[in-house]
């Protein structure tokens, strides 16, 4: 008789407070040490000067997509068509997702909301674009997110129309650009963040819509130490 199949592997569950917040993530599961022990990680407080940063080629166009809460953040997963080129290296983009307030802060500013466009290379690496986000005019990108939101958590909805990820940049695009992590466990290092310098707006009654429905999830800001910021 065949044996049962295993059971998937517990992983732990984090939050943004508590005894499950982000100065415990590093002990909650081993692979999660980075958290704690990294010197590369995500997001820092970005002081604002010159940058040398490449500039940034985009290729994003409409694609299908589905929406998710998955009880961490709202994403959005986008089908493949969209990338971007950095020194002539191409990362396709995956998905996005909304933190709020924001992670990085500016000259110790921090806003009400941020975006992070994820984007992978052939190999795996990551490049990630974040996009903060003020009080001001309403953006109709994000606008017609909100009113999809998920009824259900982990439930996938798709979206009725293609998505155009341009709709969520400035029309600036240079950034600031440097190594670091991801925000949320494992916190693994070598990302490569790219933070616009420009910011976007979104309505203060949206942006209340989005508290209400998503309790605050930034991580707090971490020690740039010997790093560089573009």
């Amino acid at each position: 008789m065949a044996e049962p199949p295993a059971k998937p592997a517990h992983v732990a569950h984090f939050g943004y407070e508590g005894p499950k917040g982000p100065k415990a993530w590093g002990s909650l599961e081993p692979e999660w040490a980075a958290c704690g022990t990294g010197k590369a990680q995500s997001p820092v407080d970005i002081t604002p000067k010159a940058g040398t940063a490449s500039p940034i080629t985009f290729h994003y166009k409409p694609t299908a997509g589905t929406i998710v809460d998955n009880g961490h953040t709202l994403q959005v997963n986008l089908a493949a068509g969209s990338s971007i080129v950095i020194d002539d290296h191409t990362y396709d983009l995956v998905q996005f997702h909304v933190h709020t307030p924001s992670e990085h802060l500016v000259a110790g500013e921090q806003y009400p909301l941020e975006v992070h466009l994820v984007h992978k290379d052939k190999e795996g690496k990551l490049a990630v674009i974040g996009v903060l986000y003020d009080v001001g005019p309403e953006t109709k990108a994000l606008g017609q997110l909100w009113a999809k939101w998920p009824a259900k958590q982990d439930a996938e909805q798709k979206l009725r129309k293609p998505f155009d990820p341009s709709a969520l940049l400035p029309e600036t695009r240079t950034v600031y650009r440097y190594a670091g992590s991801l925000t949320t466990p494992p916190c693994s290092e070598g990302v490569m963040w790219n933070v616009m310098r420009r910011t976007m707006t979104e309505t203060k009654a949206d942006l209340t819509v989005v508290g209400l429905r998503m309790k605050p999830n930034a991580r707090p800001v971490q020690a740039l130490g010997e790093r560089k910021i573009q």
